[in-house]
């Protein structure tokens, strides 16, 4: 079996996929992502991000809104609709890596 698979299946076809990058970096110009992206840009970004979209509509949540007492003053379906669309008001679980302050009145002895 071993060298039928060997002989038939052509190098590199059981290698694993990987998921391609983005087509476009919808971080990149956001700030005048209306006058500044091509149409494509505007598309592919809306499409996969709900960034850089053309409508009429407003969206679901006004996220400006109570933006610096997010933590407590947002509704769960708030922060997750913000955070996928705009990037702000997203909960992290993960504990920094270093506490940066440790140490600091001794760092020129370190």
């Amino acid at each position: 079996l071993l060298v039928w698979l060997v002989v038939t299946v052509p190098w590199g076809a059981l290698t694993s996929t990987t998921t391609p990058p983005p087509v476009f970096d919808c971080n990149a110009g956001y700030a005048a992502w209306a006058t500044e992206w091509s149409a494509e840009k505007k598309a592919w970004c809306c499409r996969n991000l709900g960034r850089g979209c053309e409508s009429t509509t407003s969206h679901l949540h006004d996220c400006a809104a109570n933006l610096a007492t997010w933590e407590s003053a947002w509704s769960p379906e708030k922060k997750a609709f913000c955070c996928r669309v705009v990037g702000k008001g997203c909960e992290t679980t993960a504990a920094p890596q270093f506490d940066c302050n440790a140490g600091y009145a001794d760092w020129a002895a370190a």
